[in-house]
């Protein structure tokens, strides 16, 4: 056998046969262990809802499974066999870490923590699927969140001299990064069902930072040409299915929301063509005389897909297509309600429904008619909370529209859709009676100890109520605040004083201010004088 010399030679060569053995062995035994546990029905799990909807949706079963789970090849990497539950994971880990240490070239690298991510994603997703193993699941997808903020570091600091190379990565980036948050929106579902709203949240909030971090490092590295071409291919590279077409317009409004303003057009240009391939499709579905797809049977939030319905409604060519739309969003409306139930708390049905947030009329509409299906006082609420918004941003759009064309369509959309006959008189009533009804509720039973204090929770209600921060709120807001400070201001000054005080104080100060100017010099003075 060679006999080794150096110290350093001898830890390369160590390195070597970890890496081997790690490489090689695929403990297939340990491997069998992982999927002998029973999976979960009742509980979390994905694959028996995959085929209740295959069940349910008949002949769309194809579409649906190919939505329902993305597969490992759609991520470039295998099946995960090897997963954190077993006690020999530890050298999946090591190998990983080596392969890092030892791979020099920025861009490979960043190529190697986006792999990574999907492993621990994948990972994380099949743990769901074993009984004993949902809080190491969990776990594991806040590793998989840690994972995609390397990735993003990594981004920020990659320095590539090819343009063509750091193209292929980023979209590459992009195109993994949609799916992740097809994969995590499944997963969301079922962590509302079965461990209730504070987990919910905590996983909401994962996803999203999730996509923030491989957003920021591709904005990072890319213009906004670059972006539009590569969110163009990355389109392009995605399935045709409806659904998934469905899906991916859904994703990229969450996009939409977390890129810079410069940024939001070429975003909006891309959904505009996938809206105008959906709707297509949809008339070569109604000539192949195929069923309605079933999209309430979509994993993630039922109110996106309602969002996602509507927009494309708008650009359908032919009635016979809008009508099947109908059906979806008539179905998607019974579905949101239940779904809307299953929540406790106001702030977790408010988050539910913020999608419907935006001065738009088919959302306000959507409003109007989940607010008529809704039982509830509270959910009857917070429907009519956002539909105040949305008309407050939808007045500020029509007052900053320059083209007068788009300016009197958005108005005819109003009387048609809305049902209002004087669209300009209903949303200046509706900017009055919003500020009214926040006066009212800032009505003060007691004085704060200081105007500061009294100046602070005036804000936090005007806030609370109108919820600005927008551009499009804060002039109807700094009226209603100024005369709320300049009310309570004078209000404080008075409770400072007892009655009585301010009873003698006020006499006094009539009689003595004109005493004192009419008064001349005493004698004392003139002694002086003299």
């Amino acid at each position: 056998m060679l006999k080794l010399k150096t110290k350093t030679s001898r830890v390369i060569f160590c390195l070597f046969i970890i890496i081997s053995l790690v490489g090689g062995f695929n403990l297939p035994a340990l491997a069998q262990e992982q999927t002998d546990e029973p999976a979960l029905i009742e509980e979390v799990n994905i694959q028996p809802k995959q085929l209740e909807q295959e069940e349910v949706q008949g002949g769309e079963a194809e579409e649906g499974s190919v939505l329902d789970q993305i597969q490992p090849e759609e991520l470039e990497v295998s099946e995960p066999k090897l997963l954190p539950s077993s006690p020999f994971y530890f050298l999946k880990n090591l190998r990983r870490k080596v392969q890092m240490a030892f791979t020099f070239n920025r861009l490979k690298k960043a190529e190697l923590q986006l792999k990574i991510a999907n492993e621990k994603l994948l990972e994380a997703r099949k743990l769901l699927e074993q009984a004993r193993q949902k809080q190491r699941a969990l776990e594991t997808f806040e590793k998989y969140k840690k994972e995609m903020q390397e990735l993003r570091q990594k981004l920020e600091r990659l320095e590539v001299e090819d343009p063509e190379k750091k193209q292929e990565l980023l979209k590459k980036v992009l195109d993994h990064s949609l799916k992740h948050q097809q994969i995590l929106d499944r997963v969301e579902e079922g962590i509302l069902e079965e461990q209730g709203e504070e987990q919910y949240k905590k996983f909401s909030e994962l996803k999203k930072k999730a996509l923030e971090h491989s957003l920021e490092g591709i904005l990072k590295i890319s213009n906004k040409e670059e972006l539009e071409e590569i969110t163009s291919q990355v389109i392009e590279r995605q399935k045709q299915e409806p659904l998934r077409g469905i899906k991916v317009l859904e994703v990229l409004e969450r996009v939409k929301e977390q890129v810079p303003e410069q940024a939001k057009p070429v975003i909006e240009g891309v959904r505009e063509k996938i809206k105008q391939r959906i709707a297509e499709a949809l008339k070569d579905r109604i000539a192949e005389g195929k069923e309605d797809l079933k999209v309430e049977a979509l994993p993630g939030n039922k109110v996106e897909h309602l969002r996602a319905i509507s927009e494309i409604q708008e650009v359908a060519p032919g009635e016979l297509v809008k009508e099947k739309l109908e059906r979806m969003k008539q179905a998607l409306l019974e579905k949101t309600e239940q779904e809307v139930k299953k929540f406790n708390s106001q702030e977790a049905k408010e988050e539910y429904l913020k999608p419907l947030r935006a001065g738009e009329v088919d959302k306000i509409e959507l409003i109007k008619r989940l607010k008529e299906r809704m039982p509830g006082e509270q959910e009857k609420q917070i429907l009519e909370k956002i539909r105040e918004q949305s008309l407050l941003e939808l007045k500020k759009r029509i007052e900053q529209e320059e083209d007068e064309t788009k300016r009197e369509q958005i108005l005819e959309r109003m009387k048609q859709r809305l049902e209002i006959k004087k669209p300009e008189e209903f949303l200046e009533r509706v900017q009055k009676e919003v500020e009214e009804r926040t006066r009212q509720r800032l009505e003060l039973e007691k004085p704060e100890e200081s105007s500061g204090g009294i100046q602070k929770e005036v804000e936090e209600k005007i806030r609370e109520r109108l919820e600005i921060g927008k551009p499009e709120l804060e002039k109807p807001v700094e009226k209603v605040q100024k005369k709320e400070q300049e009310r309570v201001g004078q209000k404080l000054e008075i409770r400072k004083q007892k009655p009585e005080e301010v009873k003698k104080s006020e006499p006094e100060e009539k009689v003595e201010k004109p005493e004192e100017k009419q008064q001349g010099p005493t004698k004392e003075d003139k002694g002086k004088q003299k």
